[in-house]
């Protein structure tokens, strides 16, 4: 006890002396550091006197938190929830989480005396947070909330811990920064899912007779396990495996040169750390620094966020097999002509494990928003063996050199060669894995943690968890309402188990069992006897959580964002395996898809107008991009976020149309090398995103109807978006431009600036349109959330301009 208390005392003293001193004054927290061990000791334990707790600092501190420090509970030490807690702290530096972890452990050294429950104990790894009270399982209070998954994401930049948001930057000013995780080893409950013996984020049926960790207390090198003796060491140990590219071979049959070796990397890359407490390690991919209780994982930095694959001196590539569908006749028609197909979506790879499931999926969405009550979300009848879509675009050559065909080959020759197949694709690491983290205590390997190793954020400040729960706050907000597919339910909701193929080498031991279906909660402790959650309130949508607990991350779909699934005797499992190759070519997929994921993928609808999926969530003209040939574009215009153009008005031969981009040929691959896709991330809140959802709903609702008035079945194309911002920084006021698409005339076009067939926005979509609108909704203020009017004019082809605005109240 002596070394660990001596530390903590240190740690405490020297922050004290830099400049706390003052600031926890205010809340009767002055110990001497110049008596003796027992002395401060005891200050620091005494009960306080009564405090301000409107005081900034401590307005969600739990009611009953009354000392310094509090034995086994950091949410109850005064010191604790000001360096740890997500306010603001001007001008005052907060410990590193390497010191801030030497004080939990002091915490709960402190509590070592007292009893343990009478009931079998299991040390677990689970990834940790400290979170203000409305980004917490309760809601009642700031407090600890633990999960037994972590999401970390990919990245061109170094790790930055955020010590005000208490979370990882992910943006570094030029790229995305990885991100990482903090887990801690803890010694767990493991209860049922009843509010007296757990409080869960999001709690599902059935939960009351699963089984949940909830820990008891932290473990580190000299604390007690159980009432046996003293921990002497712990090694922290992980294994990580990306075997997307294999997968695509095993699965699709497709064929690859026979100089490659489809079970060593880049096909299957895999990551071993064996790393003792207090010390740092990493591989290639991952890295760990350990403290004497926890540790930081996550990827490093990578050179490009996808970079092509190469096996020794070759590209790793494999032979696009030829395009397996229905006889011409049922190739449809306009933008969607030959997408009906069993192995190809647009002008990607489609990868379906079983092809039945893929048929009963796709009659299951058809009639998802017929029987939401039944079909939403759609039922989970294809598990995804393999990544769903994969990039077949860059055709490599005899010499070694690649072909970008959609930069390349003209309208119809185009499409002819990705449906004959037959030629050599190049293939891409991007890095993204599946992982567990493990502690062995005295050599005795505790229950694992499973990390995600995942794709960029984009929405760092949103979180599926606030949408979700304002999807529920009216039920015209229902998320089948806004969302034509995907829809914001996060991770942290879905019930899966980790990766069931992942192991303990050493051993040959599985980490993850079938009954680990509660991986993903985020818990915390019970409410009290006889309370509940309170219902969120408007400013529970600013919680900023954000970081690396499934909250912040979507649950599996398909395509996916963060995580897919897969099955093994007839038990689901969550794995990354099953999203794109690489993951930009879902990303493309699940932002045309009116942003599948809202809280974390741009709504690029607008940008392609995919027949019936309308926007949801509408992105901005210049988050988009302005092409060069809009009114208000320029000849030097950078594209928008994907490195694509956002769509514009445009007359041809004197018949009303809108030039776009063209979803078949737009390569958010291609992009990402040429460092235009992902060029920018958004600091979109929660809140900014809700603001957008409802202005378009309110617009819908009262302009003439096309479709419908709910947004994801309207007929209206969303080509203009516009924040009108006076002195506010969030918009009082959005305007739309809309109009009915004719989907069956579009036709490929060529820019008539744009030279160069490579560039961005070159190869375009032009396609007629009809009952051109604009619509303008305003809100009372920078904090609504709801606009309180709507005004909206017609256009008339003939005179080419709106006519009088006609004004109608938000109900």
């Amino acid at each position: 006890m002596t070394d660990i208390e001596t530390q903590a005392l240190d740690i405490l003293h020297k922050r004290f002396e830099a400049g706390w001193a003052p600031v926890l004054a205010r809340f009767g927290i002055a110990p001497n550091f110049g008596a003796s061990v027992e002395a401060v000791r005891d200050a620091l334990l005494r009960p306080l006197a009564a405090f301000d707790r409107a005081d900034p600092l401590v307005s969600d501190l739990a009611a009953d938190a009354n000392a310094a420090l509090c034995p086994n509970d950091p949410a109850k030490s005064v010191i604790y929830h000001v360096w740890a807690g997500s306010h603001s702290t001007p001008g005052l530096d907060r410990p590193p989480l390497r010191e801030l972890d030497a004080v939990e452990n002091y915490i709960y050294l402190l509590g070592q005396h007292e009893s343990l429950p009478d009931e079998p104990l299991v040390p677990m790894v689970l990834a940790y947070a400290y979170r203000k009270r409305a980004a917490t399982a309760h809601r009642l209070h700031a407090d600890m909330v633990y999960s037994r998954v972590a999401v970390t994401r990919v990245g061109t930049r170094d790790a930055r811990f955020d010590s005000e948001r208490q979370t990882w930057e992910s943006w570094g000013g030029d790229g995305f920064r990885v991100t990482r995780a903090r887990l801690g080893l803890f010694l767990c409950r493991l209860v049922d899912g009843n509010a007296a013996n757990v409080s869960i984020l999001d709690r599902v049926d059935g939960d009351g007779q699963r089984s949940f960790a909830l820990p008891v207390r932290k473990l580190f090198v000299g604390a007690r396990l159980h009432n046996a003796s003293m921990i002497q060491s712990i090694r922290f140990r992980g294994h990580f495996l990306g075997d997307k590219l294999k997968r695509v071979i095993d699965v699709s049959g497709a064929a690859v040169p026979g100089t490659l070796d489809t079970s060593r990397p880049p096909f299957v890359n895999e990551a071993q750390l064996d790393v003792p407490a207090g010390s740092q390690t990493s591989d290639t991919a991952i890295e760990m620094n350990t403290f004497d209780g926890a540790c930081i994982v996550g990827p490093r930095p990578r050179a490009q966020l996808v970079s092509v694959a190469t096996q020794d001196t070759q590209i790793a590539r494999f032979v696009v097999p030829p395009r397996e569908g229905p006889p011409s006749l049922l190739r449809g028609h306009g933008i969607d002509v030959g997408n009906l197909s069993i192995n190809r979506h647009y002008t990607s790879l489609q990868v379906p494990s079983s092809k039945t499931r893929l048929a009963i999926e796709a009659v299951f969405a058809e009639f998802e928003h017929v029987l939401p009550s039944v079909l939403y979300p759609l039922p989970k009848v294809r598990p995804r063996a393999a990544p769903e879509f994969v990039n077949m675009r860059h055709r490599v050559e005899p010499d070694g050199r690649i072909t970008v065909l959609g930069n390349t080959l003209p309208p119809g020759e185009y499409e002819a060669q990705l449906d004959a197949g037959g030629f050599e694709a190049a293939m891409f690491d991007d890095g993204t894995m599946d992982g567990a983290v493990w502690a062995d205590i005295d050599g005795v390997p505790a229950s694992a943690a499973f990390v995600l190793v995942t794709a960029p954020d984009f929405f760092p400040r949103a979180d599926e968890e606030d949408l979700q729960a304002w999807s529920k706050t009216n039920p015209s907000r229902a998320a089948w309402h806004e969302f034509k597919e995907g829809g914001p339910t996060p991770l942290s909701a879905g019930r899966f188990v980790p990766n069931l193929l992942l192991k303990d080498l050493r051993r040959d031991a599985p980490l993850f069992t079938r009954a680990d279906n509660t991986a993903t909660a985020v818990v915390g402790r019970p409410l009290p006897q006889g309370s509940e959650n309170p219902q969120p309130e408007v400013a529970d949508f600013r919680r900023h959580a954000g970081g690396f607990l499934p909250d912040s991350a979507s649950d599996e779909f398909a395509p996916g964002w963060d995580v897919s699934y897969d099955e093994l005797d007839g038990t689901y499992y969550y794995t990354t395996h099953g999203l794109g190759s690489p993951f930009p070519e879902d990303v493309k997929f699940c932002a045309s898809a009116n942003a599948y994921w809202p809280a974390a993928s741009p709504d690029a609808a607008r940008t392609f107008e995919r027949p019936n999926i309308p926007t949801a969530v509408p992105m901005l003209d210049d988050e988009l991009g302005f092409h060069p040939e809009s009114p208000d574009g320029t000849p030097d215009a950078k594209p928008g976020w994907d490195g694509e153009f956002g769509p514009f008005f445009e007359t041809r031969d004197g018949v009303p149309g809108v030039n776009s981009a063209d979803i078949r040929r737009s390569d958010y691959v291609y992009n990402a090398t040429q460092n235009t896709f992902a060029s920018r991330v958004f600091d979109l809140s929660s809140d900014e995103l809700i603001r957008r959802i409802e202005a378009l709903r309110a617009c819908l609702d009262a302009i003439p109807k096309a479709g419908s008035t709910m947004p994801s079945e309207t007929h209206y194309w969303v080509v203009g978006a516009k924040a009108v911002r006076d002195t506010d920084a969030r918009a009082p006021r959005y305007t739309f431009e809309l109009c009915v698409p004719d989907n069956a005339h579009a036709r490929t076009v060529e820019s008539r600036t744009v030279e160069n067939a490579a560039a961005p926005g070159y190869w375009r979509v032009w396609r007629p349109v009809g009952n051109r609108i604009k619509a303008e909704c305003r809100f009372d203020g920078p904090d609504g959330l709801v606009p309180r009017s709507v005004r909206y004019a017609r256009f008339d082809d003939a005179t080419d301009r709106y006519g009088e605005w006609q004004v109608r109240d938000v109900p």
